[in-house]
């Protein structure tokens, strides 16, 4: 049982206005972070609100992510400092086979087109009644998208040396660094003439 299967609830406890649901406890995201096994520490708390508006062929959730986190740099393995402030907008439709009552199941499937329910996040209840969905699921995959692909502690950060591996933005090497690769020693000599 993962850590996001306590989250769901039935869509009709959702007030047919909207409600708002607030992702904030730590030891949620922490227990995400070690499940998925992330290099991610959190330095201040994450947060997330999940508004959730149900339409009459899916859901609408509206949310926002916030928080400070650490993330190894990407060319030196350094602390990088990540400020987290993602809005984020996502319709989720129902799943295929569901039919609200008095509806046909078969029309209603076919008018939601290609696109696909995300499972983690709406699903069919119990026995096939009604719809549940885990706002939570939706804060953690937000959370993962706004995580940048190459964190740098710096923007001028010069990384590690390819020979020692020593922080170059720390220390200096005398490696033989304009030596290149040795595989590629025989072609340092060669000149090319260009044709007339």
């Amino acid at each position: 049982m993962t850590s996001m299967d306590s989250y769901w609830m039935p869509l009709q406890s959702v007030a047919p206005g909207g409600s708002e649901f607030r992702v904030d406890d730590q030891a949620f995201w922490q227990k995400l972070l070690d499940e998925f096994d992330l290099d991610v520490r959190i330095a201040e708390p994450v947060e997330a609100t999940v508004g959730v508006l149900p339409q009459a062929e899916g859901v609408l959730f509206r949310g926002r992510v916030r928080g400070r986190v650490i993330l190894p740099c990407d060319r030196c393995s350094g602390d990088s400092p990540v400020e987290l402030d993602h809005s984020f907008d996502s319709f989720e439709p129902f799943p295929r086979d569901y039919a609200p009552v008095g509806t046909a199941g078969p029309d209603l499937a076919d008018e939601a087109g290609p696109e696909e329910a995300d499972e983690a996040v709406i699903r069919l209840g119990a026995h096939g009644r009604g719809i549940e969905i885990n706002p939570a699921a939706l804060a953690w995959e937000e959370f993962s998208l706004a995580l940048p692909l190459k964190p740098l502690c710096s923007r001028g950060c010069k990384g590690l040396c390819p020979f020692c591996g020593c922080d170059r933005n720390t220390e200096s090497c005398s490696c033989g660094q304009g030596e290149g690769d040795p595989r590629l020693a025989v072609l340092r000599g060669l000149t090319i003439q260009k044709k007339q």
